[in-house]
């Protein structure tokens, strides 16, 4: 059987929340007062995450060289990978292990960035106005969806957030990012 490792992106394979550079990297002058208007209405907890993430990407990918914004996007995450968690992840992977970049940041750039890796991905997808949150417990259920746990050993996961405590004990090696060190849990 195959074996996959579950590798979180924001503030654990780089040292920042993507979604939230990626909300001002992308803004047009056109999009400025609604992306403004949005980020108050959820700062004052008005709109729930996933609307707000929904709603950012929707005006985003309003702009006519969006797929080229977003590879060229990627190309610069793939600049500010941590060096230490990547080679984490280099060590519990071999020929029989596929590489999981999972996010709840827009599937937009997250898979733009598995494609230059060499991994798969599994992120927040936006698909006939419908959202798919990958963030908590949905990630499970994304992954499972994806990669039966009958049919793949899942073997080793990173994150740095408590919101993938479930996550990671699927797995059998298991890490959190924790100031910058891997600690093993």
């Amino acid at each position: 059987m195959k074996k996959i490792n579950v590798i979180d992106l924001d503030k654990t394979l780089i040292p920042f929340d993507s979604f939230r550079r990626y909300i001002f990297k992308n803004i047009r002058l056109s999009s400025f007062f609604p992306v403004l208007a949005i980020l108050l209405f959820r700062k004052l907890r008005i709109l729930k995450l996933g609307i707000f993430k929904k709603t950012i990407i929707t005006l985003h990918r309003r702009n006519s060289n969006y797929p080229a914004l977003m590879v060229e996007y990627a190309a610069e995450l793939h600049k500010s990978i941590n060096g230490k968690v990547m080679e984490t992840i280099k060590s519990h992977t071999d020929d029989q292990t596929l590489n999981i970049l999972v996010s709840a940041s827009p599937d937009d750039y997250v898979k733009e960035l598995s494609k230059t890796l060499g991994w798969a991905s599994i992120a927040s997808t936006l698909q006939d106005d419908e959202f798919m949150h990958a963030y908590g417990s949905n990630k499970i259920a994304f992954l499972e969806s994806r990669f039966d746990p009958d049919m793949y050993i899942y073997n080793f996961a990173i994150s740095d957030h408590d919101t993938d405590d479930e996550l990671l004990t699927l797995f059998s090696k298991k890490a959190k990012l924790v100031k910058n060190t891997v600690v093993y849990l």
